[in-house]
């Protein structure tokens, strides 16, 4: 029997149909890291870089108000927060498919590939960012991409505004001898290591070609790795390139200097520490002593 052409359309549409169908049923089985393994740079006009929060306490923590502020400067923003075991309290995390928990204890009633912070990132880098910090600015992440795409280092550091500061560490580890010497960073703001709170960028790929990418406490487990592997610097952004939150600028406030009145952000002493470190004004200094000191030229 010869098919009339309107069969023929009919046929061909339905077998198109079922190719689809298909097609969308196999994409859902799939494991969601190899769905976007081929994607890792994100679009052009999506966030580039994925934030994980490894580094906090269950019971004591400010991780909720940490996301929410990523998300307020960029919606689309991936967060995934990375813990051993489901925390208790639960996190009161958003339920969006952009933020995800992700659990390293595996379970019988989990796939495998669950408990791989790997399979949660689809971007090209990742930012390891302590507990409590927060995006105050919008484009630093972006600005730290760009560091590191520009420089030789293959960690970029930001510091935050915390009581305990970022500061830069030489670190020379044997594992022969099994011993790690730490020291003052000579050749600052290049560092083989950062004691103190800052938010760590790096390559996806290079985290997570780490024999133990997300070891607790994250700061030392990752450098000691690096260290090792010879990957040899982190370049620490000066404190005081870092931008700062526009409420400082709204309103501006009347302030006595040196026989005049001038505008200044209003919270001052905040807006100081948050670009110099705590203590600067009563202990005064130019921007690089290791270069500059107030008690003399080095």
């Amino acid at each position: 029997m010869r098919l009339t052409r309107c069969q023929a359309a009919l046929a061909a549409a339905i077998t198109l149909n079922l190719l689809v169908l298909f097609y969308v049923s196999w994409l859902h089985h799939q494991p969601r890291g190899s769905r976007t393994r081929g994607s890792r740079r994100g679009s052009a006009s999506g966030p580039r870089v994925t934030i994980l929060v490894r580094e906090f306490e269950a019971f004591d923590n400010a991780v909720p108000e940490l996301v929410d502020s990523f998300l307020q400067q960029e919606p689309a923003q991936p967060v995934v927060v990375v813990a051993d075991a489901l925390p208790y309290p639960p996190l009161a995390l958003p339920r969006i498919p952009n933020v995800r928990l992700a659990l390293l204890q595996p379970a019988l009633d989990r796939p495998a590939a669950a408990s791989r912070p790997e399979t949660y990132v689809a971007t090209e880098y990742v930012a390891l960012v302590p507990d409590g910090a927060r995006a105050e600015a919008p484009g630093q992440l972006e600005r730290m991409v760009e560091v590191l795409r520009a420089g030789g280092a293959r960690l970029v550091a930001a510091p935050v505004a915390s009581a305990n500061p970022a500061r830069c560490l030489a670190l020379n580890v044997s594992l022969r001898e099994w011993t790690a010497r730490y020291g003052p960073a000579f050749s600052a703001p290049r560092c083989d290591a950062l004691d103190g709170d800052a938010v760590v960028l790096l390559r996806s790929r290079d985290l997570f070609n780490l024999s133990a990418p997300l070891a607790r406490p994250v700061g030392t487990g990752l450098f000691l790795q690096t260290a090792l592997r010879g990957w040899t610097d982190t370049w620490l952004d000066h404190r005081q390139d870092v931008e700062f939150p526009e409420h400082f600028l709204q309103p501006l406030v009347p302030l006595p200097f040196a026989g005049f009145v001038a505008q200044a952000p209003n919270n001052y002493r905040r807006f100081l520490e948050l670009k110099f470190g705590p203590g600067v004004i009563e202990n005064p200094e130019y921007p690089n002593p290791a270069l500059l000191s107030l008690g003399g030229s080095s």
